[in-house]
């Protein structure tokens, strides 16, 4: 694999609705290169609050330094320490129980409230996505082309699913944004944790609803491909989002996977 550079920038906007941010952004990335060795590593999370009384701000700060503080202690710092694979705990298991964790504390102190939780790990050339409610993650290539790598734990994707509503039916439903996974919500969470290749010439886009809601993924996409500016791209969505009529909270995270 040849060696790459990351990039990472991420920006907030605050919906029309809303006189605070409940949204939560962490970002983390390291490049070890030495002559015999490469060590590439990055942790990228988003968690979109829910609750009255500032409950999902606190709700989404929780889980995010939670989620942060276990990524870097059970993956990122033994493997930069052991040279010794079998001595990791396996990524995916790491992932799934960390987020089981996190529910029962939310649970615990912040009972009125409630977050989604999407994080992503990018190791070498694979990406490890963790995902509960509908904070989405795409991945885009140079050239443009979007994947939604997550699927939105709500009701209405369920019906989508079931062939019961078309994606445009779905926007117009005015009950779109219920979810039916997320931390904090029950005692019980079923998280999606999944690993995947990423393109060598790629982005990753982590956004909260508040942005794929009011802008089309094709203009997501346009957005990301044409500005060569990490910091103009995140600033020009959401600013879009907010032009867009945007009453929800707005987070976005792009990583831009280079090689050299």
């Amino acid at each position: 694999m040849l060696p790459f550079s990351i990039q990472v920038c991420s920006h907030q906007g605050l919906g029309s609705k809303y006189d605070h941010n409940e949204d939560s952004i962490f970002t983390f990335h390291s490049n070890y290169l030495t002559d015999k060795d490469e060590f590439n590593f990055g942790i990228f999370i988003i968690a979109d609050g829910m609750g009255g009384h500032e409950s999902g701000e606190v709700a989404s700060d929780m889980a995010v330094r939670l989620m942060a503080e276990q990524m870097i202690r059970y993956l990122y710092l033994p493997t930069l320490i052991s040279e010794e694979t079998n001595n990791r705990a396996p990524l995916q298991e790491v992932m799934e129980e960390a987020i089981k964790d996190i529910n029962r504390i939310v649970l615990q102190k912040v009972p009125s409230g409630g977050t989604t939780l999407t994080t992503v790990v990018a190791f070498g050339n694979t990406l490890s996505i963790a995902h509960i409610g509908d904070t989405r993650a795409y991945l885009i290539t140079n050239e443009g082309v979007l994947e939604k790598l997550t699927e939105d734990q709500t009701l209405v994707q369920r019906l989508i699913t079931l062939g019961q509503f078309t994606e445009e039916e779905a926007r117009q439903y005015p009950k779109r944004n219920v979810l039916y996974n997320a931390i904090g919500q029950s005692e019980r969470v079923d998280p999606v944790v999944f690993i995947r290749r990423r393109p060598e010439k790629s982005s990753l886009l982590l956004c909260s609803d508040g942005l794929w809601d009011v802008i089309e993924e094709l203009r997501i996409s346009e957005i990301v491909k044409q500005e060569q500016d990490l910091n103009s791209a995140c600033k020009i969505l959401v600013q879009e989002a907010l032009d867009n009529g945007g009453q929800d909270n707005i987070s976005v995270i792009i990583v831009r996977f280079e090689s050299v």
